[in-house]
C-alpha cells in the first residue's frame, strides 16, 4: 500500500468510434476483457494500493458509468465530472477538468482504455521520482504509439507521435502517470494554456506534458517492458488485449 499518493484521475469521456458496434450502446471502459470490464480492472487496481480517492471524467454515455460504479465499488470515494464537450474535445480538456480536486496534490493519471498488470502500478508508486509515465522500453513503436525520448537515465525530453528522435527512445507511454504535487499544480497551469491556443480544446495532454518538459520540469520514464499491459482503441487491440488477460 502506497501513503504517498491517494488520488486518481480517470479519463474515461471518449465515444470509442473505432471499437462500434460494441461501443453503440456502452462507454468503452464498460467492455469486458476477460472476466472483468477494462474500468473495473483499474478500480480493482487502485483499492488493491490504497489509492480509494478517484475523479472519474465521463462524457459519452457517463450514466452508465456512474451506475456501474456505484453497484460495484461501493467503497470507493468517486467524484464524477463529465465533460459535457467530450466530442469535441480530448484528453488534456478532460484532464483539466480535475483541476479542483488534485492540482496541487500528488495524483495517478490513467487513460480509461488501459489494461494493465497490477505490478505496472505498483513500480509507478514504488518509483523514487515524484512525476513518472509508465513507459514501455521493449515495445516496437508504431505510428499509433505515443513515444517517449529522453536521456538514457530516464529523464524525458520529448513525447509525441512521430516525434524528430534527436535523443535515446525511451519506449512507448502506455497512459498511466504519477505527478508530484508541485508538478501537478504546473500542469494544470500549463493545461489551461494549452487549451487557450487556437485549436487548443482539441488537444491531447502530451501537449502538456511537452510544455512542462520545455519549462525544464523533470518528467522520469519508469521502464515497464515485459509486463502485459494494451491501450483499446480498435477490435485488434481488444483482441489482443483478450487473449493477455483470460481473467
Amino acid at each position: 500500500m502506497t501513503r504517498t499518493v491517494r488520488y486518481a484521475v480517470i479519463l474515461a469521456a471518449g465515444r470509442g468510434e473505432r471499437l462500434r458496434p460494441l461501443t453503440t450502446s456502452r462507454p468503452k471502459a464498460l467492455i469486458f476483457v476477460g472476466r472483468q470490464t477494462i474500468l473495473g480492472r483499474i478500480l480493482e487496481t487502485l483499492e488493491d494500493q490504497g489509492v480509494n480517492k478517484l475523479i472519474l471524467i465521463t462524457g459519452y454515455r457517463g450514466n452508465l458509468i456512474k451506475k456501474y460504479v456505484r453497484e460495484n465499488f461501493p467503497g470507493l470515494h468517486v467524484v464524477f465530472l463529465r465533460n459535457r464537450k467530450y466530442s469535441r474535445t480530448n484528453t488534456l480538456y478532460s484532464l483539466w477538468l480535475a483541476h479542483a480536486q488534485v492540482a496541487g496534490k500528488p495524483f495517478l493519471l490513467f487513460d480509461g482504455d488501459l489494461v494493465f498488470e497490477p505490478r505496472i502500478l505498483q513500480a509507478v508508486l514504488k518509483s523514487k521520482a515524484s512525476s513518472v509515465l509508465a513507459c514501455d522500453g521493449g515495445r516496437r513503436l508504431d505510428k499509433e504509439a505515443v513515444c517517449v525520448t529522453g536521456e538514457p537515465g530516464g529523464r524525458i525530453c520529448q513525447i509525441g507521435k512521430q516525434l524528430l528522435r534527436r535523443e535515446t527512445v525511451l519506449g512507448e507511454s502506455i497512459g498511466l502517470a504519477k505527478f508530484g504535487g508541485h508538478s501537478s499544480r504546473l500542469l494544470f497551469r500549463v493545461g489551461r494554456e494549452v487549451l487557450r491556443k487556437p485549436h487548443g480544446m482539441s488537444a491531447y495532454y502530451e501537449a502538456a506534458f511537452q510544455e512542462m518538459l520545455n519549462r525544464g520540469v523533470l518528467l522520469k520514464t519508469v521502464d515497464i517492458r515485459g509486463s502485459r499491459w494494451a491501450e483499446i482503441d480498435m477490435r485488434q487491440d481488444l483482441r489482443r488485449a483478450r487473449v493477455l488477460f483470460k481473467v
